[in-house]
């Protein structure tokens, strides 16, 4: 508030100190005169301007403080309800879904994922954190050591979702699958599942989901909020 109040004061002193020199300076050049006040309130002007902004920003911000501190305080009121997918119950309320939304997919990064040995030791036989980044919303279980997807996990009952596996609600580990080893020019489990149409799907009702409570936009950073408006430009 300190900046608002400089801001005040400064353009308060530009306005004195122009109707001063109009009042002290009569018989000056007219012209040069009006030039210097066409100028002059330009700058005041620019000056107006920014106290507006920050006096937006700091009502925006007290705003946003009150809001998020009411939705965190709901979500004291649920109950206990683990962030790891395979130990999350299929059927959500709208209160956990909101929570596991501002919380995100639930994507560990482990020094060294546990290793499939079923998988022959040529191919890839254990989960890799880089494919978080090409897939936002795939997860993935610590405590049962297998991948999921976090949208299917919050909307299973989605339109197009009827005949589909439940592979990636469950939990799936065929790490040597994910990247396209299925056979030749075969697409692996993961490019499969994030382009089928049970997946999409799901991600629509997430995002209606989403846009239908504005405090889960609010919670969100910036980062989240365009993966989201991303992936609706996709659907």
């Amino acid at each position: 508030m300190f900046g608002l109040a400089g801001s005040l004061e400064f353009v308060s002193g530009k306005v004195t100190e122009l109707s001063m020199r109009l009042r002290d300076a009569p018989f000056v050049d007219i012209d040069a005169m009006l030039n210097e006040v066409i100028v002059s309130c330009k700058n005041i002007s620019g000056a107006i301007e920014k106290v507006q902004e920050t006096a937006r920003k700091y009502l925006q911000e007290r705003y946003n403080d009150d809001t998020k501190s009411t939705v965190l305080n709901e979500f004291h009121e649920i109950r206990n309800i683990d962030h790891d997918p395979t130990k999350r119950p299929r059927n959500l309320s709208d209160a956990e879904k909101k929570y596991l939304i501002y919380l995100g997919s639930c994507q560990p990064k482990l020094n060294t994922f546990p290793k499939n040995t079923e998988v022959k030791k040529s191919a890839q036989c254990r989960f890799s954190a880089s494919w978080y980044n090409e897939y936002p919303y795939l997860e993935y279980s610590i405590s049962n050591d297998t991948a999921h997807c976090f949208v299917c996990s919050l909307f299973p009952s989605a339109i197009e979702r009827e005949k589909s596996d439940d592979a990636w609600i469950t939990g799936t580990k065929s790490w040597h699958q994910m990247k396209g080893s299925q056979g030749k020019g075969k697409p692996g489990k993961l490019s499969q599942h994030f382009s089928s149409k049970s997946q999409k799907a799901s991600l629509e009702n997430f995002v209606h989901f989403c846009q239908e409570d504005q405090h889960i936009n609010l919670l969100w950073d910036k980062e989240a909020r365009a993966q989201m408006i991303d992936q609706e430009r996709k659907i």
